[in-house]
């Protein structure tokens, strides 16, 4: 997958904003906005106002009823204020517009601080903090509605006069209107989110399905963008006529970046919708890891779900143990090398063998598929760490043989009475409940203990855009390491922990070399002859200078292939093909995914493994003054990184993000740096 400038830090800076409001007139804003939404409506300000007046209008009619005959003298006086007051109106509408420019005239609305609080709340809307994002609006609103708007006496009058302005569309007013209307269509576009729950996912036949809501979303979004371009076009008009360069220039990027925002947002809403199954049907197999078990994305496969979803709601979820699936299989597949160890034929149990997960759940569709299994849309993989967190939100469930099953359970990827009950007690979350489990789903998705991909190849870019795919980031200019370990015979009893350390050094010419050691202790209840096969993923064309403290395996295929007739997997054969064998070293070196690996076999003594790796990167990914490099991160393994980066004599290394050529922490999801050499 070819990595992009900003893929890694494509989303906007959070800038602190003090969003400090009255909690009782946040809600009432959101429940404002929630009824606007069913109504495709954004006129919060000019309602409000004309609900404001008519009110105002009636109780004063009432009090004129009740008020004694005026005397002479007194009519002479209303007069006299009438005259004024109609002087003060016509030197606000015909002289004022044509002496205070557009920026002054507007000094009570504050649109450079309101669409800072609407990008925080757009951000908050990726964040899926719908609340969040309501009340940011809410502040946003709050900028551009003077507070002398909602008062009475004169303060009434001006607020009148700016009403009737908008109304005749003077150019001033015009632009005020166009540019409050961005904030209005931005929070209409959140707001159907907020009636989203868990039950709405599973909803078909009964009340407002997701994907209704979801399409709701949609259409208001595309509201959103044109106001945008309103507002821009506006802006430009009014530069031309000399009344607003300042103006322009303060809101010109922020408007941009809130239409990348809408744009982002509805790209996402179109993939939800698709994967809802609003126009056709969708089916997904989700494949549930244990994490104990070494595997390349996330573990071994124990349990095996098939999700149908359509008209906008999921309508079916089945689980069963992947081992009665595989029974189904009539297709004879050969294996990887190091999966002949302990099978003769390869199957969905054994399918995730590449790091890459896109390749992986290729291989898993088309298992099932050979298994019997109908076509499918997409592959979901999640490991135990996410379903024990999930779980903590949720509370104990019931599994098989009635067990009771929580987070500080074993395994639950092998249990599918357990992981149907989860699936239950989800559609019944609500409220804060509901949020918490989905920001454990998000959090699962971005540190890579949940992973997606779909056969659509645009709806699988839109994925992949979001970081949720698992593929392997190709960057031609960027350094790379991936440590992938799997467990090939025995089974484990706990999470899998170890340290990963990588030492740059960057030579007079720019050129690399570096060493990398990976480490795991001895776990508990570890067989005597355990052994772990090691990937380690680098650059392209990158060289093994030394190795040490690995083995090669000869492994002896149980069966003739050639006579049995088994096909060769492809995408094997490519790995197959470009290996070389150093058995000096104890190394296998190949190809696969765009990469250079590394493979040998990890034994372990009484205080764990250990493997170290040196090599040179190619000239092409020569440091001279700036340096990138990406470690990606295996699903369910608690890997600690390691890493320092030696400059050459007299220089150093800084990045924006405080690194300063050491690094000591948690590998929680793919980590990229950015370094300056000077």
């Amino acid at each position: 997958m070819a990595m992009d400038d900003n893929y890694f830090y494509g989303a906007e800076r959070d800038i602190p904003i003090d969003i400090s409001h009255d909690p009782k007139e946040g809600t009432q804003f959101a429940r404002f906005y929630l009824d606007r939404a069913n109504q495709n409506s954004n006129i919060y300000f000019v309602e409000q106002q004309e609900e404001i007046a008519a009110s105002r209008a009636r109780a004063q009619h009432e009090e004129k009823k009740r008020e004694p005959q005026a005397s002479p003298l007194g009519m002479m006086w209303r007069l006299a204020w009438l005259f004024a007051g109609a002087g003060a109106i016509a030197l606000a509408l015909f002289i004022v517009p044509h002496v205070i420019p557009v920026g002054q005239q507007a000094h009570q609305a504050d649109y450079t601080d309101a669409y800072a609080y609407v990008l925080a709340a757009q951000r908050s809307v990726f964040a899926l903090d719908i609340g969040d994002a309501l009340k940011g609006f809410h502040s946003a609103r709050a900028r551009i509605t003077p507070k002398s708007d909602q008062t009475s006496g004169m303060a009434s009058v001006i607020g009148a006069m700016r009403s009737f302005i908008a109304q005749n569309m003077t150019p001033a007013s015009t632009l005020d209107a166009v540019l409050a209307d961005v904030v209005d269509r931005s929070a209409a576009s959140a707001a159907p989110l907020a009636d989203l729950s868990f039950a709405s996912f599973f909803r078909a036949d009964k009340g407002e399905a997701a994907g209704d809501i979801i399409e709701r979303a949609f259409s208001e979004t595309k509201n959103a963008e044109a106001a945008i371009e309103n507002a821009e076009r506006a802006l430009i008009i009014a530069e031309e006529n000399g009344e607003s360069t300042a103006l322009r220039a303060e809101l010109g990027p922020k408007l941009s970046l809130m239409k990348a925002n809408l744009e982002r947002y509805a790209a996402d809403l179109t993939l939800a919708s698709w994967a809802l199954g609003v126009e056709y049907p969708r089916r997904f197999l989700i494949i549930a890891q244990d994490s104990a078990t070494a595997r390349a994305t996330g573990g071994v496969i124990r349990s095996l779900g098939v999700v149908t979803a359509q008209k906008g709601a999921i309508t079916d979820i089945l689980f069963d143990e992947v081992y009665n699936i595989d029974g189904q299989l009539q297709t004879n597949v050969i294996p990887p090398e190091p999966i002949q160890k302990v099978a003769t034929a390869w199957a969905i149990h054994d399918a995730n063998w590449f790091f890459d997960f896109p390749l992986s759940a290729r291989k898993i569709a088309y298992f099932y598929e050979k298994a019997g299994g109908k076509r499918i849309d997409g592959v979901i993989a999640i490991n135990d760490r996410m379903l024990k967190n999930i779980l903590s939100v949720t509370g104990p469930i019931t599994g098989k043989d009635t067990a009771r099953v929580n987070a500080e359970s074993g395994t639950i990827a092998g249990d599918p009475a357990a992981l149907s009950a989860l699936t239950n007690v989800l559609r019944a979350l609500d409220g804060e409940k509901a949020a918490e489990a989905m920001h454990v789903i998000i959090r699962g998705l971005q540190e890579k203990n949940a992973m997606v991909w779909v056969s659509d190849r645009d709806y699988g870019e839109a994925v992949r855009k979001k970081g949720w795919d698992g593929a392997i980031v190709e960057h031609n200019n960027a350094d790379y390491l991936a440590v992938v370990a799997s467990d090939i015979q025995g089974v484990g009893n706990e999470e899998i922990q170890g340290n990963i350390l990588k030492e740059t050094m960057i030579h007079e010419n720019g050129e690399m070399t570096h060493t990398v050691v990976v480490e795991f202790p001895r776990a508990k209840n570890m067989p005597d002859e355990k052994l772990r096969y090691l990937r380690v993923y680098v650059p392209r064309g990158s060289e093994l200078l030394e190795a040490s403290q690995g083995s090669i395996q000869r492994i002896v295929p149980q069966i003739d292939y050639a006579q049995e007739r088994f096909i060769a997997d492809e995408d094997l054969a490519v790995s197959v093909r470009t290996l070389e064998r150093d058995e000096e070293k104890g190394v296998d070196v190949y190809e696969e995914s765009g990469m250079t690996v590394f493979a040998l076999w990890m034994p372990f003594d009484e205080k764990g493994a250990r493997a170290v790796f040196q090599y040179a990167t190619p000239p092409h990914l020569s440091a001279t003054t700036s340096l990138s490099s990406v470690f990606q991160k295996q699903s369910g393994l608690d890997m600690t990184l390691h890493f320092s980066v030696i400059a050459p004599e007299g220089k150093t290394v800084s990045s924006q993000n405080g690194f300063n050529g050491e690094f000591h922490d948690t590998l929680t999801r793919d980590t990229p740096f950015v370094m300056t050499i000077q």
